[in-house]
């Protein structure tokens, strides 16, 4: 592992091992020039990364080059690992300290990583660095569905009117996304967050933030929803089959007594059939957090840290960790799990 040191005292290693996909597809390990810690930028930091995330986002990208404009390129989400470097504006952060961060501007499957300071996180002693190595990319593609301009527009700093206005019903609320969701409202202060799922997961969302769970397999959850919260006007869907999303459609559409126009953003590709009238229908993918700087700066290096604190925090998903034979034949390994079930995170060894 390479020395830990400010930004203009200890030289980087010349080469930096990372995992890539190519126009070919598949994975192979590519050697990179290793960022000269004299020539960081202001605001950025190289990390020596400890594990990476990853997830179905990766899949895509090795199988189909989704959101690839440029090769080789550096799969991983979301990482962990121990700053080495700080650019002379990153004052809050300092060599030797552990992070978890997002691999957005460049994948964290690499054995160094430099990235803006905007896109990094400090991890909490509570969380391995496993654990913290999964948390980035499914926590921001959620933040982008509740807080930016083409999700359901949220405000990140609600006014006391605001918490009390927005109500949301999430479908899949036990999904790892609905969690981060659920977890997200509650560190915003949002006091009506409804989830739908199955009844054994009931107690476990109530005890991260859900204000009340409705069985998403009762046939009459929209009306057992509206009774209790009638004006309800604002949906995230993160799990939907054609009956789900039947009835979430059914719960948010104005009506004579709610004449509110209602908005569902969706981060799942299964659109519905027919979207009624009166009913705004947005999808959102996590890398619109690149966009809009005014969200995006703020959902990693502000809000992270303050749901990673909250008492009762929860990971949502299960994780595997990979750290046998080289480090493409972890990622290799990885693959194949990661195809089956959705709902795993793996957590991949790199340094």
């Amino acid at each position: 592992m390479a020395q830990i040191g400010n930004h203009s005292t200890t030289s980087a290693p010349e080469e930096n091992l990372a995992i890539v996909t190519t126009e070919e597809r598949g994975v192979r390990e590519h050697k990179f020039a290793q960022t000269d810690p004299k020539q960081l930028k202001p605001n950025e930091i190289v990390a020596q990364v400890a594990y990476s995330g990853l997830n179905h986002i990766d899949i895509s990208q090795i199988q189909s080059g989704a959101y690839i404009s440029e090769y080789p390129y550096i799969l991983g989400k979301e990482w962990s690992g121990q700053i080495l470097h700080i650019g002379s504006d990153v004052k809050d952060l300092k060599p030797g300290d552990w992070v978890l961060g997002l691999g957005y501007q460049v994948g964290g499957l690499q054995e160094q990583i430099t990235t803006s300071r905007a896109y990094v996180c400090p991890k909490p002693e509570k969380l391995s660095a496993e654990e913290a190595s999964t948390i980035a990319h499914r926590y921001a593609a959620v933040m982008v569905a509740l807080h930016m301009k083409d999700g359901l527009n949220l405000p990140l700093q609600p006014s006391e009117s605001e918490k009390t206005e927005h109500k949301v019903v999430i479908w899949g609320a036990a999904t790892g996304s609905g969690m981060y969701a659920i977890q997200a409202l509650k560190t915003a202060g949002y006091r009506t967050i409804l989830g739908v799922a199955s009844t054994k997961q009931k107690a476990k969302l109530e005890s991260i933030g859900a204000t009340e769970v409705f069985d998403r397999n009762d046939p009459e959850v929209v009306q057992h929803i509206l009774v209790r919260h009638p004006d309800v006007s604002l949906g995230l869907v993160c799990q939907a089959d054609p009956q789900g999303w039947e009835s979430l459609l059914e719960v948010v559409q104005p009506t004579e007594a709610k004449k509110k126009h209602a908005l569902v953003v969706h981060i799942i590709r299964r659109m519905p059939p027919k979207v009624p009238e009166g009913v705004t229908l947005k999808r959102t993918v996590a890398f619109m957090l690149l966009n809009d700087r005014e969200v995006g700066d703020h959902i990693i290096q502000t809000i992270l840290p303050k749901l990673l604190a909250l008492p009762n925090f929860q990971l949502p998903k299960e994780i595997q960790v990979f750290n046998n034979g080289s480090l493409v034949e972890r990622v290799n390994a990885a693959i194949p799990l990661l195809e089956k079930n959705g709902e795993i995170n793996a957590a991949i060894k790199v340094s």
